[in-house]
């Protein structure tokens, strides 16, 4: 498995009350645009389709980490989309849906199965359901879980309907006990599926639903604090679901980009530290491990975007160890391959013990630091975390070593 804890050129910033945990990295260099279908297998970050201001696209990306770089695959054989959504599961990535305007506007309702080890792309059954542009679409447990969305013709919809992918078939399940509604948010965790705000017309919904597959029914859960949202990005990450972005019930941006955090335990939300500038409609993420990368969507300018951002959900620590910017440190060369020099004049500090930790928090080196150096020459590739210590101050920077 690849890690992207081998990040040649990704400084990450974790602390600061000044400092974002959000960095940008490299954009791809395809269209902008919004709506585009995300998703990550294997260390790697995929990007495809969308509509951009002259309409709807094909292209196919893939974001290494290690390189902090995009290359451009063959183009989806599935067509030109927007609304469309796409996950991964086991291995390979499954992708349908959405809405085409090649021609005269048209709803989909096919599924397409892509195999990164072959870089080949295979069409399954089609759903037998409504075809519709903005489904939920969740992966768990061997299966994929599609329903609510929009169709062209008859509005917004409520049904739900599972595809087991070792068979290749769809079943008809429950249809969700609430108001139809397209463009929802959604995840899966553990064994059940959630799904829920989302808009029908000009009413914006704050509501969260779960759904059992083992009893096929329905439980209404805790709704999203502030506003109903509709329009952003989601994922799950150890037992918890994030949503990230989009509009709120005016049906205009949020100022940031509201980023929230629903545990399943406690049935609640926790909000996290916003995307700070603006938010997006309809924009795509994926997550490589602990990282959090976000693209695209239609800013609060209405201009459509192809910058990629990063967030370390990893990355923060009590308020009371968080060390003024104006006190943090200075790291060179960064990358670096041998010798880390650290520039302690800001500090004002000649000595201090220097504790070097990997992303998952490991202590990897602890040493004192003199004359502002310290050697990193035997520590593997990777990403890492230089803790200072002197007196009743801490000093956090980040460093990558080549």
């Amino acid at each position: 498995m690849r890690t992207p804890f081998t990040l040649a050129f990704i400084l990450l910033s974790f602390f600061g009350y000044s400092q974002s945990n959000w960095t940008q990295v490299e954009a791809y260099d395809g269209f902008v645009r919004h709506h585009p279908v995300t998703f990550s297998i294997d260390g790697f970050g995929y990007l495809l389709t969308g509509r951009a201001t002259f309409g709807d696209l094909a292209d196919f990306w893939r974001y290494d980490p290690v390189e902090d770089s995009w290359e451009k695959l063959p183009d989806f054989p599935g067509g030109a989309r927007g609304f469309s959504y796409g996950v991964a599961h086991q291995g390979k990535a499954y992708v349908g849906f959405g809405l085409t305007q090649t021609g005269a506007p048209l709803n989909l309702a096919d599924l397409w199965e892509y195999d990164p080890a072959t870089e080949s792309w295979r069409e399954l059954s089609r759903c037998p359901g409504l075809p519709r542009h903005h489904p939920a679409f969740v992966a768990l447990n061997g299966k994929l879980f599609v329903g609510l969305g929009g169709n062209l013709s008859l509005g917004d919809l409520k049904d739900w309907w599972v595809y087991d992918i070792a068979t290749d078939t769809w079943e008809k399940k429950s249809d969700l006990p609430a108001s139809a509604r397209h463009h929802p948010f959604y995840f899966g965790i553990g064994d059940y599926v959630y799904a829920g705000m989302g808009h029908s017309g000009p009413i914006i919904f704050d509501d969260l639903y779960r759904y059992d597959l083992s009893t096929d029914t329905w439980e209404e859960m805790a709704s999203i604090p502030g506003q109903g949202r509709v329009a952003g990005t989601q994922f799950d990450y150890q037992g918890e679901g994030y949503v990230l972005g989009g509009q709120n019930e005016q049906h205009q941006n949020f100022p940031v980009g509201e980023f929230w955090k629903y545990t399943p335990e406690t049935n609640s939300w926790t909000e996290l530290e916003a995307f700070p500038f603006g938010s997006r409609w309809a924009p795509g993420s994926f997550r490589i491990d602990n990282l959090l990368f976000f693209t695209s969507g239609e800013d609060n300018i209405g201009g459509f975007n192809n910058d990629v951002w990063m967030f370390d959900l990893g990355g923060t620590v009590d308020d009371d160890e968080i060390i003024q910017l104006e006190d943090r440190l200075d790291l060179f060369p960064n990358p670096v391959s041998s010798i880390l020099q650290v520039d302690l004049s800001n500090a004002d500090l000649d000595l201090a013990t220097a504790n070097v930790y990997d992303t998952n928090g490991k202590l990897i080196l602890s040493t004192e630091i003199n004359n502002g150096t310290i050697s990193v020459a035997a520590l593997p590739v990777g990403v890492y975390k230089l803790v200072l210590e002197h007196e009743e101050k801490v000093f956090v920077e980040s460093f990558v070593k080549l």
